[in-house]
């Protein structure tokens, strides 16, 4: 396959800029779905961690995980793919380069639509209390939301 040249600053990975979006998408989507996977691999040992597809297509993790966690939506997940491509990033990574993305995703397609704060809001989030919201069953909560919840935990 015949790869475009490398576009950030350090010339490591792509980074999708508009200007490049529309050529680097088919790619950037193919290494998300290798992380799923399991197909990538460590370009380096270098900062940022940066991740090779099947295609040899490098891309930071960072990047991958922020937009995957973006599409995200607590009806339509899926637990299984979803720990499968957050563990695969961590190791080929490390765990601080992913969790502030996932925990943010949590938090929007969760905490959010679910449950709200009834014990100490000026505790840290890890440390409060929650309850779900009136009207809400424990049954309408996806249960691999909770799942993917509790792997990140």
């Amino acid at each position: 396959m015949n790869l475009p040249k490398r576009n950030s600053a350090d010339g490591r990975c792509y980074w999708m800029k508009p200007e490049v979006q529309e050529e680097l998408q088919p790619l950037f989507d193919q290494c998300i779905q290798d992380a799923i996977d399991g197909r990538i691999t460590r370009l380096d040992s270098l900062w940022p961690p940066v991740v090779v597809s099947s295609e040899g297509a490098p891309f930071e993790v960072h990047a991958l995980v922020r937009k995957w966690t973006e599409a995200q939506q607590a009806e339509t997940l899926d637990a299984e793919k979803a720990i499968a491509f957050s563990e695969n990033l961590r190791r080929q990574s490390r765990w601080g380069e992913i969790d502030y993305h996932l925990l943010d995703m949590l938090k929007r397609e969760l905490q959010e639509k679910y449950f709200i704060v009834t014990g100490n809001e000026d505790d840290h989030f890890w440390d409060r209390e929650y309850s779900l919201k009136p009207g809400i069953r424990a049954e309408q909560v996806p249960e691999p939301l909770l799942r993917f919840a509790c792997y990140v935990a």
